[in-house]
């Protein structure tokens, strides 16, 4: 049986071709990214940074340098590195990303690199 993706109209309904007998699915947006993009054979490592708050305590540089690392590692392309940043954020961080996102929907990662900086670096 395999797997094939199909434009049904109900989200994730899956249904059995009775001629091929195999498996259709339909595919979220995100599911469809997640398909298209990692493929399951490729022995390259998976490198995955520490989520970062925006919390006095943590330093939005280090965070960059360790994120920039693991796209790197991952092979990320610029809009990927863009689409996972929200998986690392938290509380603060994510909510000020959303906000800055919904101000700015055509950002490239240098912009939202400054803007990180900006927003979480301490002052003198």
């Amino acid at each position: 049986m395999s797997i094939h993706e199909n434009n049904i109209q109900s989200p994730n309904e899956n249904l059995i071709d009775e001629n091929t007998n195999e498996l259709t699915v339909s595919l979220t947006s995100w599911e469809k990214f997640i398909y298209d993009n990692i493929n399951m054979t490729d022995k390259t490592p998976f490198y995955k940074p520490n989520k970062f708050s925006g919390a006095i305590h943590e330093n939005v540089n280090s965070f960059i340098k360790i994120y920039n690392k693991a796209r790197a590692t991952n092979g990320w392309s610029s809009e990927q590195k863009k689409f996972f940043l929200p998986i690392y954020l938290e509380n603060t961080a994510a909510t000020f990303l959303d906000n800055f996102e919904n101000s700015n929907p055509t950002t490239t990662w240098e912009q939202i690199e400054q803007a990180l900086r900006l927003e979480f670096e301490p002052t003198a």
